[in-house]
């Protein structure tokens, strides 16, 4: 949480700070959708685009929108001093995006903590993976599954 005030990242008393503006808000959900539009044609296509960084693109900016709304939200309806990270929810919104995708586990979590180096971030970042692994269990298989479905390899479990 320093490092982003060191960096000047998150600095919301500065006057060329737009995270909360509606631009800012209104950009976030379109780049989001662009990319996810991209990401299903490059996939589909079998282009060598990847599904990896596309995925944490998407869920950041979803997570980031979150992170605002209910930051803007906290400023104006609470009488209480309350302190929301966007960023936190930017990271969370990109593993479970990711996870949700590939439905790996562990190896996100231990991945984006490596990124981040804030241990007080492993405790969502756990339950933003096992939430979205859960959910898309239930729901479909794999996109790397499905895939190798469509091509007709093995399964490997």
């Amino acid at each position: 949480n320093a490092r982003s005030y060191h960096f000047g990242l998150c600095d919301t008393g500065s006057p060329d700070n737009d995270n909360t503006k509606s631009e800012g808000v209104v950009s976030l959900l379109l780049a989001a959708s662009v990319r996810l539009l991209q990401t299903t044609f490059t996939f589909g296509a079998a282009l060598p685009s990847g599904l990896f960084i596309p995925s944490l693109f998407i869920g950041a900016c979803v997570g980031r929108f979150i992170g605002n709304t209910l930051s803007s939200a906290m400023d104006i309806s609470s009488p209480f001093a309350v302190h929301i990270e966007p960023a936190m929810f930017a990271m969370v919104g990109a593993i479970g995006t990711l996870s949700g995708f590939c439905r790996m586990t562990v190896s996100l979590v231990v991945i984006m903590l490596e990124l981040t180096g804030e241990l007080t971030y492993v405790v969502p970042f756990m339950c933003a993976v096992l939430s979205a692994k859960l959910v898309g269990d239930a729901m479909t298989p794999s996109i790397y599954d499905a895939h190798a479905k469509l091509n007709g390899y093995a399964p490997i479990e």
